[in-house]
């Protein structure tokens, strides 16, 4: 009996060894994007769904009904864990990451693909020793489609420095509010799911560094009379994905490296699927009615001319910090040229 017995638990020991249970772990993975927005259907959840692949399922993804908190406060949810996860635009990271902010200067191109990509390589070749992302652990970029400028008004479309100096802009805050402000301009700055209350109430007279399909998403193309392409673009967006710290330490080493494997340049790359929803934004807008056209080459040098000292003055921020501003920033602009010109 007693023989029977030890054999019966043999066999159960060598069964448990063969297929050992394989536990799961949850993130919470905050989306303050609304739920049908590209960010969320192009990029978070293609991304979510490649890790779970990538990790047989061990790894998965919990998405709250309503973002947890508003756009400018991901950070600080994940750094409390009150999310394990989340994405923010890099523009409200200005004091914790003045050096992503890189990606965010006005004229630097029209790819957020490259730029994503671009600023990666540049984070893990000249940011990531100053740890400016202490508090959560930092997974990669992606990026969105090129901002331009709007007018809300009949009359006033913005095709010249004056034209533009007689307008109360909205704008993204950070870069594309400043260069704005270059030249006297009344801004008033906020995340892009606010834009709507404020051009719907005819609080502006126009809207800057917005992508053109992203007037129409946010329903604010109803009340725009022209807009304008800014060769370079008034700014990239882009976004950065971050994981809290003992969220991340609770994964095993191979959890890690697969999670490890589908971000860096691969979350950037799935930027690809917000350009291809948003590429004929442009031409959407002319089929509402609405006046596109490309800034004049006087406008685009008046712009250049106006903006350069804002290239500089991240260049001087940066030595400040201790990085070589000028290395960082040439290496960041041939990177997303060279990017660019590969996906084109």
């Amino acid at each position: 009996m007693k023989k029977s017995m030890l054999l019966l638990g043999v066999t159960a020991l060598s069964a448990g060894a063969v297929s050992p249970v394989q536990a799961e772990t949850e993130i919470l993975f905050n989306f303050f994007a609304p739920p049908k927005h590209i960010i969320n259907t192009g990029i978070a959840l293609p991304w979510t769904k490649a890790v779970e692949k990538a990790t047989q399922g061990r790894v998965k993804f919990k998405i709250p009904p309503k973002s947890i908190a508003p756009p400018p406060r991901q950070f600080d949810i994940v750094r409390t864990r009150t999310a394990d996860m989340a994405y923010q635009f890099n523009g409200f990271l200005r004091k914790q990451a003045s050096l992503v902010q890189l990606s965010l200067l006005p004229l630097m191109g029209r790819s957020g693909e490259a730029h994503s990509i671009a600023l990666w390589r540049t984070y893990k070749k000249y940011f990531e020793k100053k740890n400016q992302f202490a508090g959560v652990e930092l997974l990669g970029f992606f990026g969105g489609m090129p901002g331009d400028m709007c007018s809300l008004k009949e009359d006033k479309p913005i095709t010249s420095v004056a034209a533009l100096k007689s307008m109360k802009m909205w704008s993204l805050p950070s870069y594309p509010a400043q260069a704005l402000k270059q030249f006297d301009v009344a801004v008033v700055p906020g995340p892009a799911v606010r834009i709507y209350s404020i051009v719907s109430k005819g609080i502006v007279d126009g809207y800057s560094g917005l992508g053109m399909q992203e007037a129409i998403r946010f329903n604010v193309a109803q009340y725009t009379k022209s807009c304008t392409i800014i060769p370079g673009s008034v700014f990239t967006p882009t976004f950065s994905v971050f994981i809290n710290p003992k969220k991340w330490a609770s994964l095993s080493k191979a959890d890690q490296a697969a999670i490890e494997q589908q971000s860096g340049e691969a979350l950037g790359r799935l930027t690809r699927n917000w350009n291809d929803a948003d590429i004929k934004g442009a031409d959407n807008l002319r089929a509402m009615g609405i006046k596109v056209t490309t800034a004049s080459a006087e406008f685009s040098g008046a712009l250049q001319k106006a903006w350069s000292p804002i290239h500089q003055a991240w260049i001087k921020e940066a030595n400040k910090l201790g990085v070589d501003g000028k290395a960082a920033f040439d290496f960041f602009r041939a990177e997303q040229q060279k990017i660019e010109a590969s996906l084109k």
